[in-house]
Parts: C-alpha cells; structure tokens; sequence
C-alpha cells in the first residue's frame, strides 16, 4: 500500500521453499512495515513457505517541514530556508557585514558557530544574530589645554567630534 514496490509479487512457490523479497519506495516515501501473515519494519525479509500467505508492503508519505531562517542587523544568512523532507540536512553560514561580528543562532537551534548543519525534524524558525564592533576611544589632553571628551566607548561607524581648546 502506498508509493512503493516490492522485489516479487504474488506467485506460487513449492512448500519448504525459502523466499527474499525487498520493499523499495518511491521518491518522497519511505517503508513503514510489513503487514498481514508477516509482521516486520525491516525493508528485506526472508520466508519459507509452509501455507498461503498474505503480506502487504505498507509506505507512507515522507513528511515535510518549513525551516525559516532569519538574519538580525549586521549580516547576512546564506539561505532564507524553505521546505525540507523530514531527515532532510541543510547547512546553513551566518556572515557578519563589515563593523560587525557574528554572536549566536537563537529560536529552534541555539548555537554560538557561525555554521550549523541542521537535521529537519519539525516546523523550525531561527535566526542569526550579530553585533556591532566596538572600539574604546581615549583621548588625553596634552600640557597647554583641555579636550572636550575624554573618550569612550563606541560603535564602528561612530562618528565622534572632540575639540582642543589651547590654554591662554
């Protein structure tokens, strides 16, 4: 039953006879099991023949999921996600733009490299999280005057305006 086909099908075999026969399901399927006169997940079973037998080959649609991928300000995620078959893996790089660095993934995958492999599951949503660069400006007023900041701490891109007052 399902999207598949087995090695044999119906057939007359002799008493005593031993048979294989192997499940294979179509794309976007998978094996589930074997039912009716023999019970099995395995996709190869081996029978001998001793009376009329009835089995079915069961398969089942292989679930699909929606991976959504976010991007914080200050970077760029190398896919936006999509829909993936359960079991599926997808690779995902968080690349930070210039002034800033990567931080971490938050939402269904937590994890602080900047490239995660991902085995699809269930409905996930994530994002890339990055944050500014910053730099520790000191200023020191030299002997003969006074500056009008003494510095801090700021953000690439920052633009800080300090001025020099000379000493009369």
């Amino acid at each position: 039953t399902g999207n598949g086909t087995t090695s044999i099908s119906s057939g007359t075999y002799n008493e005593g006879q031993q048979i294989s026969i192997t499940a294979s399901s179509q794309s976007g399927n998978r094996f589930s099991n074997w039912s009716g006169d023999v019970s099995s997940t395995e996709e190869t079973i081996s029978i001998t023949v001793n009376s009329n037998i009835n089995i079915s080959a069961n398969f089942e649609v292989i679930p699909s999921y929606t991976v959504t991928v976010n991007s914080g300000a200050g970077g760029s995620v190398s896919s936006s996600g999509g829909t993936y078959q359960e079991g599926e893996t997808i690779t995902l790089t968080a690349t930070p733009n210039t002034g800033y660095t990567f931080n971490n993934w938050t939402g269904g995958l937590e994890s602080s490299s900047n490239e995660i492999t991902l085995t699809v599951n269930s409905d996930i949503t994530i994002t890339a999280n990055f944050d500014t660069i910053q730099y520790t400006l000191s200023v020191n007023a030299g002997a003969g005057g006074t500056v009008s900041s003494s510095g801090g701490t700021y953000n690439y891109g920052d633009t800080i305006t300090v001025n020099a007052t000379a000493s009369t």
